[in-house]
């Protein structure tokens, strides 16, 4: 006898299960330390909550809750783009939610997407309302855009903005290293433009760096 589809109400039952299973394996990486994190142990722990969290999805459709821990999974697998992508979603579901603008930033920076990125950036800036710390870390990542982005008079504007907020000595260092690749990038364009005879069109490519890491402190939505 051929199974008979679940009923509307079965379906919800096991998408709640497979919501919680989800949460708690997450949990159980979140809890992990750094360098555990990055093992096969914590690969598969992340791998089996998403197959949760796609299930959930497949029995009761997406919500703004799955969108987020599906990308904060997506992020911590390396898929940057997938976890962009589950922004999308989240984001259309909810266009002002500030933590889905944040990790699409995050997840855009590591695909050299600094436009991108520092449009989520700026949207935060727009709405930050938080402690000048917090205003201190959105500038230093719209500043670490515009220098990836050869965009010096940018990059030393928003660092000014950073140093009136904090003038430890470890943000000054960071400041000067900004400032250095941006010099270094805007450098870098003048010469293929002079080698190629042509003038430049549109905004200055991005280029990615390989040894640069983000790294991101996740909270529950």
């Amino acid at each position: 006898m051929a199974n008979e589809p679940m009923s509307d109400s079965e379906l919800n039952r096991q998408a709640l299960i497979m919501l919680k299973n989800g949460k708690t394996l997450f949990s159980e990486y979140e809890e992990m330390s750094a360098d555990k994190k990055s093992e096969p142990e914590g690969i598969l722990l992340l791998q089996n909550a998403l197959t949760c969290f796609d299930v959930a999805v497949s029995y009761m459709g997406p919500s703004l809750e799955t969108h987020q821990y599906r990308a904060r999974i997506l992020y911590g697998l390396g898929h940057f783009k997938d976890a962009a992508d589950a922004c999308n979603l989240a984001l259309e579901l909810e266009k002002d939610d500030s933590w889905t603008h944040s990790l699409r930033a995050f997840a855009r920076m590591q695909m050299a997407d600094y436009v991108g990125a520092l449009e989520d950036v700026n949207f935060l800036l727009s709405k930050a309302g938080g402690s000048e710390g917090e205003k201190a870390n959105l500038l230093k990542q719209a500043a670490l855009c515009h220098s990836e982005l050869g965009d010096i008079k940018k990059t030393r504007t928003t660092c000014d903005a950073i140093l009136e907020i904090d003038k430890s000595g470890e943000t000054k260092e960071e400041v000067a290293r900004m400032l250095r690749r941006a010099g270094e990038q805007e450098f870098s364009v003048s010469i293929k433009v002079t080698r190629s005879g042509n003038k430049p069109e549109g905004r200055v490519p991005s280029v990615s760096v390989s040894n640069k890491t983000v790294r991101v402190n996740f909270r529950k939505p």
